[in-house]
């Protein structure tokens, strides 16, 4: 990570990256977060500050997510999952409103984020595994992920079973299994 400690005065922005334009209806990391770090620097700003990005928490805000560790997928490009022939170009969605309509579009960016998901793996089988090896937190969050899918609720309504589950005590389900590895 890059630090600032020489002393110069800098200037900046801040804008969450879900307020940039989209296709799908929220601003993502594609070619206009790239447009956009362009127009701060020819305008000479050096700095571009962030809302957080974890998985947004309830009332689809970033300061109280459900992981400190990972991204909303929300934020994931899904042009650029089709310029890597991972998925087929999306169509447009929700780009004109006002208002950002998270459960839609995450509904609708989904299945294409599976898909990307399935090829990525038949291309590298130990992704996964490998990326779990190095970032410990994923595994115990995607299962985390999987029961609150299951649920729609706070972890306090589940069965004591999925709330103290650990994988020493046993595997998951099968839909468990598969919802927790995507």
């Amino acid at each position: 990570m890059k630090t600032m400690n020489d002393n110069k005065r800098k200037a900046g922005i801040l804008l969450g990256v879900s307020s940039l334009p989209s296709r799908f209806g929220i601003g993502d990391f594609g070619e206009n977060a790239y447009r956009f770090l362009d127009l701060l620097s020819e305008a000479g700003f050096s700095l571009w500050q962030i809302l957080p990005l974890a998985p947004l928490g309830y009332g689809h805000s970033p300061y109280q997510p459900f992981s400190s560790f990972a991204m909303d997928e929300l934020y994931l490009d899904l042009d650029q999952l089709s310029a890597e022939g991972l998925i087929e170009k999306a169509p447009d969605f929700h780009t004109l409103d006002p208002k950002i309509a998270y459960e839609e579009i995450r509904a609708f960016k989904a299945p294409y984020l599976r898909k990307a998901y399935r090829a990525e793996m038949k291309k590298n089988p130990s992704l996964l595994e490998d990326f779990c090896l190095a970032h410990p937190w994923a595994k115990e969050y995607s299962v985390f992920d999987a029961f609150h899918s299951k649920h729609q609720s706070s972890w306090d309504t589940w069965s004591k079973k999925e709330k103290e589950w650990v994988e020493e005590e046993g595997p998951l389900s099968k839909a468990n299994q598969a919802e927790a590895s995507y």
